[in-house]
């Protein structure tokens, strides 16, 4: 940098001008330095700004999608539920099946009772008695069966149920927890 300043005579009138001439080279770096680190951290600024747009975006999606789960695992245990219900429903047919088999055994106790009163006219009689017998005996023995497969699905029902309730309850926190992050 330069500055010119005039020199005047006693008589007022200009003698000579003298020069002085300052380094600013080290200003001049200075300057540049500072304008350097300004342009930087805006830079930063404007990726900093982004990348927590991004990662908002991301907790948002984030949410959206373990809102559709939770929604879908609703679903699923209502239907569970359901099914739980209809486990029951057959828990009552089995029993009706269970007292007409009991029934049976009884009307085949009789009727052989029966037969042996009629002595040699009877046998016929005594062999359908034995078939009946048989029979309400293989129905016994289906109906238990049947209400073991019955119990098993409904505690696996019920087993599910509590696990979808568990996850349902863990997915609820989780969306929380994103909310209060973004």
């Amino acid at each position: 940098r330069a500055t010119y300043n005039p020199v005047f005579n006693s008589d007022g009138q200009l003698y000579k001008i003298v020069k002085f001439a300052t380094d600013v080279t080290a200003d001049v770096l200075r300057n540049q330095r500072e304008q350097e680190a300004a342009v930087h951290a805006w830079d930063m600024a404007v990726q900093t700004r982004e990348r927590a747009q991004n990662g908002a975006n991301v907790i948002e999606n984030s949410i959206l999608m373990i809102d559709r789960i939770a929604q879908g695992m609703g679903a699923v245990s209502t239907d569970i539920s359901r099914l739980n219900n209809q486990s029951e429903s057959i828990d009552d047919m089995v029993e009706t099946i269970r007292k007409f088999a009991m029934q049976t055994r009884l009307i085949a106790l009789n009727a052989a009772i029966e037969a042996a009163r009629a002595g040699a006219s009877g046998r016929s009689f005594a062999v359908v008695a034995a078939e009946v017998r048989n029979l309400a005996a293989s129905v016994s023995s289906a109906t238990e069966e049947i209400e073991q497969v019955v119990a098993s699905n409904s505690q696996l029902a019920k087993d599910v149920l509590c696990g979808i309730e568990n996850s349902l309850m863990n997915t609820r926190e989780g969306v929380t927890l994103m909310r209060e992050a973004g």
